[in-house]
């Protein structure tokens, strides 16, 4: 989801269970972390400092405790905030909150490699000096933090450092013919485990852990069963794969779906 804005993810207590489908039983998940992106906050960019409710919003807390009670307990949140106040406001309120994890960026693309891997290293630095030394940071690679083009686009995210070794790998995938979540059809069924396989072995031979943190399909069986596939193989490597966050309903817009 092409949103150019800093991010924040609201994590709630325990362990993810990933809603189920229409007509089947919740089922654990092995998962630490599973939920959803909320859309909302990075609207109204146009008309700043903005006005609440009429060109932003947050997720309604109501919202977001159906999606707590299906089981989900990652919440992610795109706001167009600046580093500065960012840093200053955001991770001083919750410099001590255990249920807070901190995103740098969400998409950086079409950028020097270099200064990918430099902006975020300061933004973990950042973060750590605004107070914020025990709670998890996911860091987002650059080509839309693409899966499938990691390993080839941003293998120097290697060499990010966090001295509590606190640094997650925020990955996106879509599965459609570009990748971008702009087309109804996926690829084909098996498309999904296909375009995280990559990543899965990069994560594993740099001994980094991830998050799929955008994905999502459309309404056709195709989509539903290459998510199907993508979850279960990642289900599959959960000594690298912490999580994932599919792309579903924001409090003023439906910007995706997801099966699980």
């Amino acid at each position: 989801m092409r949103f150019q804005y800093l991010a924040l993810l609201a994590a709630a207590t325990g362990f993810a269970a990933a809603a189920p489908a229409k007509g089947h039983a919740k089922r654990a998940s092995p998962f630490r972390w599973f939920g959803s992106n909320e859309a909302g906050a990075e609207f109204g960019e146009s008309n700043l400092p903005g006005v609440w409710g009429t060109d932003y919003i947050f997720p309604d807390p109501s919202t977001i405790q159906t999606l707590i009670g299906k089981g989900m307990n990652i919440f992610r949140n795109l706001t167009s905030v600046s580093k500065e106040a960012f840093w200053k406001t955001v991770v001083g309120e919750f410099k001590s909150n255990k249920r807070v994890i901190f995103d740098t960026n969400n998409e950086y693309h079409d950028m020097d490699q270099d200064l990918v891997l430099r902006l975020n290293q300061a933004a973990i630095d950042g973060i750590r000096g605004a107070g914020a030394t025990t709670q998890y940071i996911f860091v987002e690679g650059n080509s839309w933090s693409g899966a499938w083009t990691w390993k080839d686009i941003n293998d120097n995210m290697k060499d990010l450092t966090h001295p509590q070794d606190k640094i997650v790998y925020e990955m996106h995938q879509y599965l459609d013919s570009d990748g971008s979540g702009t087309n109804e059809a996926c690829v084909s069924t098996t498309i999904g485990a296909e375009r995280v396989a990559g990543a899965t072995q990069w994560l594993k031979d740099n001994g980094k852990v991830g998050i799929l943190g955008e994905f999502a399909g459309v309404v056709n069986d195709q989509c539903k069963t290459a998510i199907t596939g993508m979850l279960d193989y990642l289900a599959g490597q959960t000594e690298v794969w912490l999580g994932g966050g599919g792309v579903v309903v924001g409090s003023w817009a439906v910007v995706g779906r997801l099966y699980v």
